[in-house]
C-alpha cells in the first residue's frame, strides 16, 4: 500500500469553501486516481457507494495518463475541484492543477471492500 495526498475543495452552489487535504492509502496510482477523481460518485475521497465489476473494470482499463488528461479538461465543471494527487512514498504528482492553500489533513483508510472479487494487481499499467 501507498500512502497519497489528496488536495480538493468540495462544490457548493454559490460558495467557496476552503480546500481540504486529505492522506489515504491505496495500492496503486491508478486506484488512487479513481478514488481522487471528482467526476465518480466515489470521487475526492468519498466512496459513498460500491461500483459493480463490470463498471469498475471498464474505469480502470482507461490508461492513467488519458484519465489525467480528461480530467484536465473538465476539473471543477459543477463537480468537487481537485488541486494534488501525490503518492507521498515515491514523491510523485500524479495530478495537479491550480493554487490552493494548504490546510490540515486528515488520515481516511482505505477500503478495498469495493473492489470485490478483483485485486489491485487487475489494474496496473
Amino acid at each position: 500500500m501507498n500512502t497519497y495526498k489528496i488536495v480538493f475543495q468540495r462544490y457548493e452552489r454559490f460558495e467557496s469553501p476552503a480546500p481540504t487535504t486529505m492522506y489515504f492509502e491505496a495500492p496503486n496510482d491508478k486506484l488512487a486516481f479513481l478514488k481522487a477523481n471528482p467526476f465518480y460518485a466515489y470521487g475526492c475521497g468519498k466512496m459513498e457507494e460500491c461500483p459493480d465489476e463490470e463498471e469498475l473494470r471498464e474505469l480502470l482499463s482507461v490508461p492513467l495518463e488519458k484519465a489525467v488528461e480528461e480530467l484536465h479538461s473538465c476539473n471543477g465543471d459543477g463537480f468537487d475541484f481537485l488541486f494534488l494527487l501525490k503518492n507521498e512514498d515515491t514523491g510523485e504528482v500524479i495530478f495537479s492543477d491550480g493554487d490552493y492553500t494548504e490546510s490540515d489533513g486528515k488520515v481516511e483508510e482505505w477500503d478495498n471492500e469495493w473492489l470485490g472479487e478483483l485485486s489491485a494487481e487487475d489494474f496496473e499499467d
